[in-house]
């Protein structure tokens, strides 16, 4: 940077003082005057060469003055100097030995210092300039003493030398004056004394050569003196002039900062973007703040937020803390409240500046509030901290009236009413929160099938009634789990309270307690009080649903049928039928059968043939048959009660009604006096029915028939091979068994199994055996003798079809899938279906049969059997979902996604139970496997938000929620959502996993903080941009 700088030398005055000496000599040394005076002339021309070739010859010439020898021999040495010839020092060094008291000596060193200089000698300069005697030297060369000086000891990193020498030219005008200025002022901002510096660089601002470069100091020493105004004055102008520069990084931080701390965010911006696009550099934790707070304050949240994010990580320290907060607040603006409780929970929870740390629980706690996102009961937790560690905080009220409100719009019934429970003295307010919520946990006990609790919880609602609907409703629900409990008579008294409620009367709860009354008294048999309620409910039921209506019309009639008013049965049986909306196959049976006990014959065939012929896959198709049949046999009309036995036999193969068929087809043929007929028939169910009473009642007439027959020996020949139809022990046999089974019929089943135990070995093969066999299995299933009972019920299942088939297989199957023997469960479920005629028997076998093939992975019937069981009639509301989610999960293990989501789905509409809850979180998932992260963020919060929520589900929810921030690169929600887990979650597994996806993300942030530090320590070990400026 320095320019070259020559010094001008007196000359004239020093050679004309030698040719004033010389001219007073002789003649005789005229020459070499001559020739020294041309010497002279060359030298002032700057013809250095020629002028030192003829001061030699001078000084080797002999026979003049001495000193013009020592003139001449100075001035080559001087030449030598001017040309850097090699022996210019020599020479110089030479003249000053030789001639240490000639006056040009101290000419000599200055001129040798010069030269050193120039040739970077500064040591050897240093050493010239001192042997100088400044006093000898005019004002320009006095000036480039100082400076030359001065930039020596500079050079030698003789700073407080190199500050004296500058000091004596800096307010001077010389051509050193400016070069003096800004290595004086370089040196003052080294030692940090900047407002030396400022002065000295503030006079080359107008410098050519400097003024491009004094404004970078100044606007570091204006920073490092916080002068923020003074350096908005100066630094967007020099930003402007010299975009490209390499220090453009440095000064348009230090501007973006100036703007910064003056809180101009806005004009801070676009300084910081050119900061950001121009540097190269890692960026410290500080940098991040400065630059998330600037987008934050000019409400450029996102980018706010991004640079949150790489501080918050790091320490836990203020700066993090600070990191949080405002992240929340931006999450905040911009409307993910989500995002901002987590960075607010992040704050409170950092014990470092405490007002932030007040601010940010409360501000939580509101959040949580506000979007009923209570993860574990969050909101009320942290308003009771928060009164519990701020009791004296301006806020105090509004948090008890937040925490009241809370308790109202709460989602998480249990935690919230284990926080209620803690308050010691609760006002009617909150008394009225209590009331609603117990009262709605119940309502999840409840559809969660915990009856008991629910019952327990809907009691506790009810000792607050202060908000009438809620006391109502509890009455209610309280009957209704009892009921499903099958204690009637308590489902009846809270029934009755519900009635004796004042306000109670017209609401919906109120006409649907008749039903409920009705019920219940159906249930206890109680058939003229179920009568008088289902009554009453189908005359002011107003709102209730035409299927309940429908449902109260066929008990209403089965009601009079079973007190024999068959008249007035038939009639709500045909109100039910105008309906026809559930039922109805049941309904047209019913009133078939109270039609023939009017002995009214020819309509109860009627209605009967109705009901074959429009419901074929009614369960009461094969009952009606066998109805058909009788009724035509007894209508005389025998050829068509054949037929339809016949039907019924063909078509139910597997049904008890068909051994009574044969039976009595054979009795037609008996008393047609078609004996062979007869016998080929009777003989039939002997043979497929043997030991039942309906082969007993067969054999006897298959011997009446022989009898008429005369052929008497045919039938001891026929009966010989007949071990249930020994003639000897059949008495014994009838005796002893009829004895046992009234023990049985009595509940005296202790003493009914060890008399079954002792006929079965007495008679192996008795008349009784199924029935024995099947009696003692029910004693030790109700015992809980399970081994033995389904040894019992097998033997049972392996004999023709009777009556105990259904029975046994039901029993049986319940038995294996309690032990988790799935495959023979699977097979007494399927065997029940085949030959259950009770409708619930049927679900039950079809619902079995689903679970037992998902149980045991085969996905594909899984799914078809849950397809036949959607097909029943009047399904259950839980089998329904249950039936739709296993086709869902099937189809999600055979990797069929579509028809997956497509279940899933519909078990969200159909229910809000923990199907629900698990649907959501497969869908959820699905959705993350198919890389729709915001999909699945959305339906996992779905979850989450649910009434009622289910722990276990909320938990892998927040997993998953993590693993979509992951996915997404937002660790640190990803972090917080774990932390959630494992700090408030109650199951060890799921915590396990929790930790594991935790202590993964904090690996690969520890990986790249490594990498970034090692990064920022190679920067920090190289020079800064001002410093490499001295050359």
């Amino acid at each position: 940077m320095l320019k070259k700088i020559f010094l001008t030398i007196g000359c004239v005055s020093l050679l004309t003082g030698a040719h004033m000496v010389y001219a007073q000599k002789t003649t005789n040394y005229r020459a070499p005057i001559v020739q020294y005076r041309d010497a002279v002339e060359l030298f002032n021309k700057e013809k250095y060469g020629a002028a030192q070739e003829n001061f030699k010859l001078l000084v080797d010439a002999r026979g003049y003055p001495v000193e013009m020898r020592a003139n001449a021999l100075f001035y080559e040495a001087l030449c030598a100097l001017r040309l850097h010839n090699a022996d210019a020092e020599n020479l110089m060094m030479a003249f000053i030995k030789d001639y240490p008291e000639n006056p040009k000596v101290n000419r000599g060193y200055y001129e040798l210092a010069g030269y050193y200089f120039t040739n970077k000698k500064y040591g050897s300069a240093l050493q010239a300039y001192e042997k100088t005697d400044i006093l000898q030297l005019n004002e320009e060369e006095t000036a480039d003493y100082h400076f030359k000086t001065g930039y020596s000891y500079f050079m030698q990193q003789d700073y407080d030398n190199a500050k004296k020498s500058f000091f004596e030219i800096i307010d001077k005008e010389s051509k050193y004056k400016a070069p003096a200025n800004y290595y004086y002022a370089h040196i003052a901002y080294t030692e940090k004394n900047y407002e030396s510096a400022l002065k000295a660089f503030n006079k080359l601002l107008n410098d050519e050569n400097y003024s491009k470069i004094a404004p970078y100091y100044m606007i570091q020493i204006y920073y490092y003196q916080q002068k923020f105004d003074e350096i908005i004055v100066l630094a967007p102008a020099l930003l402007d002039s010299t975009s490209n520069s390499k220090r453009t990084p440095e000064i348009a931080r230090i501007t973006a900062e100036a703007y910064y701390h003056t809180e101009r965010y806005q004009e801070a911006l676009p300084y910081l973007e050119l900061y950001l696009q121009k540097n190269t550099a890692p960026l410290l934790r500080k940098d991040h703040y400065m630059i998330a707070y600037t987008y934050y304050k000019a409400n450029e949240y996102t980018k706010a937020i991004e640079n949150f994010k790489k501080i918050s990580t790091a320490e836990n320290d203020s700066l993090s803390q600070l990191a949080y907060y405002h992240q929340a607040q931006c999450y905040l603006a911009t409307g993910q409240k989500q995002f901002a409780m987590n960075m607010f929970a992040s704050a409170y929870k950092m014990d470092v500046d405490k007002q932030i740390q007040e601010n940010a629980m409360f501000t939580y706690a509101k959040l949580a509030y506000e979007t009923a996102f209570n993860p574990y009961n969050e909101a009320v937790n942290v308003f009771n901290e928060y009164i519990e560690k701020y009791p004296g905080s301006e806020k105090l009220d509004e948090a008890y009236e937040y925490l009241s409100n809370i308790y109202l719009t709460t989602k998480n019934y249990k935690d919230a009413l284990l926080s209620l429970d803690k308050i010691k003295k609760r006002d009617n307010k909150l008394n009225k929160a209590y009331q609603k919520i117990a009262y709605l946990r119940g309502i999840e006990l409840f559809n969660n099938g915990e009856h008991d609790e629910a019952i327990a919880m809907l009691a506790k609602s009810n000792k607050y009634p202060i908000v009438t609907e809620y006391e109502i409703l509890s009455y209610y629900w309280t009957a209704e789990a009892y009921y499903r409990q099958q204690e009637f008579d308590s489902a009846i008294y809270n029934y009755q309270l519900l009635q004796s409620t004042t306000g109670a009367f017209g609401s919906d709860s109120y006409q649907n307690s008749y039903y409920g009354l009705g019920y219940s008294y159906f249930k206890k048999a109680n058939y003229s009080s179920a009568l008088s309620n289902f009554k009453k409910f189908t005359d002011e039921a107003k709102n209730a649903a035409p299927r309940i209506i429908n449902d109260a019309y066929n008990r209403t009639g089965d009601c009079y049928f079973m007190n024999k008013d068959f008249a007035n049965a038939i009639e709500n049986y045909d109100k039910s039928l105008q309906m026809n909306l559930i039922d109805a196959d049941y309904v047209l049976y019913q009133k078939a059968l109270a039609q023939g006990a009017s002995a009214k014959l020819e309509t109860k065939a009627s209605s009967m043939m109705a009901l074959i012929e429009k419901y074929p896959k009614s369960n009461y198709r094969v009952s009606a048959i066998y109805e058909l049949a009788n009724t035509y046999q007894n209508l005389n009309i025998n050829s068509k009660a054949i037929d339809y036995y016949d039907m019924l036999a063909r078509e139910y193969p597997n049904s008890g009604y068909v051994s009574q068929a044969l039976l009595k087809k054979g009795m037609i043929y008996y008393n047609e006096q078609k004996d062979e007929q007869a016998l080929q028939t009777l003989k039939k169910v002997v043979s497929d029915f043997p030991g039942t009473p309906e082969s007993k009642e067969a054999l006897v007439s298959i011997r009446n028939v022989y009898v008429d027959m005369d052929r008497v020996e045919d039938f001891f020949v026929y009966v010989k091979d007949l071990p249930f139809a020994a003639v000897s022990n059949a008495e014994q046999d009838s005796i002893t068994y009829i004895a046992l089974e009234n023990r049985y019929m009595r509940n005296d089943c202790e003493n009914a199994m060890t008399g079954f135990k002792d006929y079965l070995t007495k008679f192996p093969n008795g008349a009784y055996q199924i029935d024995a066999h099947f009696y003692l299995a029910e004693c030790q299933y109700r015992a809980k003798q399970t081994d033995e009972a389904l040894q019992n019920y097998s033997f049972v299942i392996d004999k023709p079809r009777t009556k105990f088939t259904e029975k046994s297989l039901l029993n049986a199957a319940a038995i294996n899938y309690g032990r988790k023997n799935y495959e023979a469960a699977l097979s007494n479920y399927t065997e029940l279906e085949k030959y259950a005629e009770y409708k619930e028997n049927i679900l039950t076998a079809q619902t079995g049969q689903m679970r037992c093939n998902y149980l045991l992975n085969l996905y594909t019937t899984a799914i078809s059997t849950s397809q036949e069981l959607l097909l029943a009639d009047k399904l259950p509301e839980d089998l329904m979902v249950e039936a739709h989610l296993t086709i869902a999960k099937s189809s999600l293990a055979l990797k069929d996604t579509t028809l997956a989501l497509t279940e899933f789905e519909t078990v969200t509409k159909l229910s809000k139970s923990e199907s629900c809850a698990e649907a959501k979180y497969n869908i959820a998932e699905v959705y993350y496997l198919q890389n729709l992260t915001e999909a699945s963020e959305k339906v996992a919060f779905d979850l989450i938000n649910q009434v009622p929520s289910y722990d276990y589900w909320v938990a892998k929810a927040f997993i998953l929620l993590a693993d979509n921030y992951v996915k997404t690169g937002n660790r640190h929600q990803a972090k917080y959502t774990l932390k959630s887990i494992i700090d408030n979650y109650e199951g060890a597994d799921l915590i396990k996993i929790a930790e594991e996806k935790l202590n993964a993300i904090l690996e690969a942030e520890k990986i790249e903080e490594q990498k970034k530090a090692e990064e920022l320590l190679k920067i920090q070990n190289e020079p800064g941009p001002l410093l490499n400026e001295i050359k």
